[in-house]
């Protein structure tokens, strides 16, 4: 085995010992990589992730990338989709370390480019059937395959879960209490504000995690002329959320987060 397989790993004592690079960690050393995008790449902090020196972590990301390890080819593909509409064409639930076997990748690569959709099931929020169920078991996925910082990727959750991509975006926002307020859930806010609702119990209609205090600061933005001064309840809500993140925020990471609460 050559040396660009192997990394050098120091123990208690001050001697090397060589660790061969298992194809998992190569798939996790690639994901954590590629998950800084256009950032600086923290090669200490991947190297802690993956137990090798950062050196050794730095070495062989570029390696691969060299060798072009870190894409697959057309070839791979298409050879995954032929594989998951076999299995589909048969009746049978897709095996995907069968799909792996055949292609010749990781279980984790031939779930992100997998690009069959049919039959994929849809995934909405609704408040009188909603589950935990699913959506931790999407949550355990990411959190599994695409620790933070890596950016998670949801074409592999959909090809896991054999759920529309879309609705594993716009769920796990939701799970995160995030929504994008469209004129339409405006509407329903006021609707059901004017049916004398409590904006906490307005939240669970819309998402599993939108928190009182979002909702309450969109209504009462609704309620008030653009450019208007901020009425005595946003002006609560706007201190109490200062008070509880000046500690841990620095000035510009607390307007952004102000922006997204309010």
């Amino acid at each position: 085995m050559h040396a660009g397989s192997r990394c050098v790993e120091s123990d208690v004592r001050g001697k090397h010992k060589w660790h061969p690079w298992t194809v998992d960690e190569n798939a996790r050393l690639r994901r954590l990589a590629t998950g800084y995008e256009n950032r600086s790449i923290d090669w200490l902090a991947i190297g802690g992730e993956l137990g090798k020196s950062s050196i050794a972590c730095r070495v062989k990301y570029h390696q691969n990338q060299e060798l072009g390890i870190a894409d697959p080819s057309q070839g791979h593909v298409d050879a995954t989709n032929q594989e998951v509409q076999r299995q589909l064409s048969q009746g049978h639930q897709i095996d995907w370390a069968q799909v792996s076997q055949a292609v010749g990748l990781d279980v984790l690569k031939c779930l992100e480019i997998c690009q069959v959709d049919n039959g994929k099931a849809r995934w909405t929020f609704d408040p009188n059937t909603f589950s935990w169920e699913m959506a931790d078991w999407m949550k355990a996925f990411i959190a599994d395959n695409y620790p933070a910082p890596a950016t998670p990727n949801f074409r592999a959750a959909s090809n896991y879960m054999w759920i529309n991509r879309d609705d594993c975006i716009h769920m796990s926002n939701l799970l995160q209490g995030n929504i994008v307020w469209t004129d339409e859930i405006k509407a329903r806010v006021v609707d059901m504000r004017s049916k004398g609702m409590q904006f906490k119990d307005i939240g669970k209609q819309l998402s599993p995690n939108l928190s009182a205090a979002k909702v309450v600061a969109m209504y009462h933005g609704l309620q008030q002329p653009p450019h208007s001064r901020l009425s005595p309840e946003t002006k609560r809500l706007v201190r109490a959320f200062v008070d509880e993140n000046a500690e841990r925020c620095t000035y510009h990471e607390l307007l952004q987060l102000a922006k997204v609460q309010f």
